[in-house]
């Protein structure tokens, strides 16, 4: 097993969420084997972020957020303000 952490984020509010929950039993699928998995089911608020995250230990988000808070570029800029690692584009 690698020792990289990965949390997995996906959910979210919009309409999309069903693809999002979709993408992120694919990702975990594949990675189960290889990574150390935190999974985060995530409801599309903002200000919830931090109690979702408090406690928890990763190296990285892997963001399967689809449509909403996971495109519109708020929760990229949760994580950059929080220096928070995560993949996918940035805030700007």
């Amino acid at each position: 097993m690698n020792s990289l952490k990965l949390a997995i984020i996906y959910g979210g509010s919009s309409s999309e969420r069903d693809v999002s929950i979709d993408t992120a039993k694919s990702i975990i699928s594949v990675l189960d084997d290889d990574f150390e998995i935190t999974k985060i089911d995530f409801d599309g608020n903002i200000r919830n972020l931090d109690n979702l995250l408090d406690g928890l230990s990763f190296d990285l988000i892997f963001n399967a957020l689809h449509g909403g808070v996971g495109e519109n570029g708020l929760i990229q800029k949760y994580f950059e303000d929080n220096k928070i690692p995560f993949t996918g584009s940035g805030y700007n």
